[in-house]
């Protein structure tokens, strides 16, 4: 049965407990222990050198994890039937993928939940010999209670997710995403969802585009700068039309006014909606504008007639404009559309993957005469082969597999 340990050399904790009598916090060496070991000193972390840990081949490397949560470690995996929860800290409940800590019997069982289904789903199709399905498939990471962790990882992406594996705000390059949280993205997703028609009446907070808070918030009236992590306000706060005066405030980040320019015309929007609702009248034919939640238009924008896929600042990118009287805009998700015009935009080195004339990414991607298969975020699931006329069927089949599973 593996557990986890946290060591200090004796001489080195004597010395700590040492310094602190020293500097009068504690008067004896009692109750200095009692306090660094049961209280946890707010300051005690600022004493300790944290030991580097990159590697965590049979666990996972969790921050914060080390006595007073001062230090990652890499804690090992709970086997099922193995005893969990006999600790304060997330270390403690860190039972193996696929299991959960029971409340009831403190120990790892099988897990349910719409995470677990999708983990198993995918480990069944990478058993399947009549699929060519990569060994990397992406296998989603699930929570104690078997929903989608927030921040998902496959291939060379890092994205947002809510706790069904629903795909919400938030992306980064992996090699950049260490921070990430998507903290922000899942509680204003959550909010959203839960206000309905009066969210987006009054100005919110803004996730920045991995899905963590930005630095600068609004909530109503008041600013304020914010732990980019957690959200929580530190040490300033003013009238929203003093929010430039803040010590967080970049003009060229933030620009010039708080809300931005798709919140700017989607308040307009949602507060005449909200108030006639309020008076049991319901509007017709305004547009229906969609904002990410930095403030930027979202990636598919629809006008009573038709839906374009758009670039951050709400303009249509290409041809990717569909009519809604075709009946398939609702399987427009654009994040191919407007991953090409980002690349294109910004100049980067990236390949460049080929589009649907929907804005999504084609199921086969083909470089000269390589060619493989990608899910719907771009992300390959294939292994790379030759082009074939069979690939382009072969591709289209393990789409359906992956995402409708009746289709296997």
């Amino acid at each position: 049965m593996k557990r986890f340990y946290v060591s200090i050399n004796v001489s080195t904790l004597f010395l700590l407990l040492t310094a602190l009598i020293s500097v009068g916090i504690c008067e004896n060496i009692n109750e200095t222990i009692d306090n660094l070991f049961n209280n946890c000193l707010n300051n005690v972390c600022d004493m300790i050198q944290c030991p580097p840990v990159t590697e965590c081949p049979n666990g996972e490397i969790i921050n914060s994890a080390s006595l007073c949560g001062c230090c990652p470690l890499c804690v090992s995996y709970i086997e099922k039937g193995e005893l969990c929860g006999q600790g304060p800290t997330a270390a403690a409940s860190l039972c193996k993928p696929g299991l959960s800590c029971n409340k009831d019997t403190k120990r790892c069982d099988e897990q349910n939940g719409p995470c677990v289904e999708e983990r198993n789903h995918r480990l069944s199709l990478l058993e399947n010999k009549d699929y060519n399905f990569t060994e990397s498939l992406w296998l989603p990471e699930c929570d104690s209670n078997g929903n989608f962790k927030k921040k998902q990882c496959k291939g060379s992406k890092c994205l947002c997710f809510d706790e069904n594996g629903n795909r919400i705000f938030g992306l980064a390059e992996r090699a950049l995403a260490e921070n990430m949280t998507c903290e922000c993205s899942r509680e204003m997703w959550k909010r959203k969802n839960d206000e309905g028609l009066e969210w987006m009446t009054s100005p919110h907070e803004h996730c920045d585009s991995m899905g963590n808070y930005d630095e600068l918030q609004c909530k109503d009236e008041i600013c304020y700068c914010a732990d980019p992590i957690t959200g929580d306000p530190m040490g300033e706060a003013t009238h929203i039309a003093g929010f430039h005066l803040l010590s967080c405030y970049n003009e060229e980040t933030h620009g010039k006014t708080y809300l931005r320019q798709c919140e700017k015309q989607l308040y307009r929007a949602q507060s005449l909606t909200y108030q006639f609702h309020n008076k049991g009248i319901r509007i017709l034919g305004l547009v229906n504008i969609a904002c990410g939640l930095d403030g930027t238009f979202d990636l598919k924008q629809c006008q009573p007639d038709r839906c374009s896929c758009t670039n951050k600042f709400g303009a249509s990118i290409k041809s990717y404009t569909k009519e809604k009287s075709s009946g398939i805009t609702n399987k427009m998700i654009c994040a191919c559309a407007r991953d090409q015009n980002d690349i294109e935009t910004n100049h980067a080195r990236y390949p460049l993957l080929d589009c649907t004339d929907l804005g999504n990414f084609k199921e086969y991607q083909c470089f000269g005469d390589e060619c493989f298969c990608v899910d719907r975020d771009g992300v390959q699931i294939s292994q790379t082969e030759q082009l074939v006329p069979e690939v382009v069927g072969n591709c289209i089949k393990m789409d359906k597999c992956l995402y409708e599973s009746s289709e296997c």
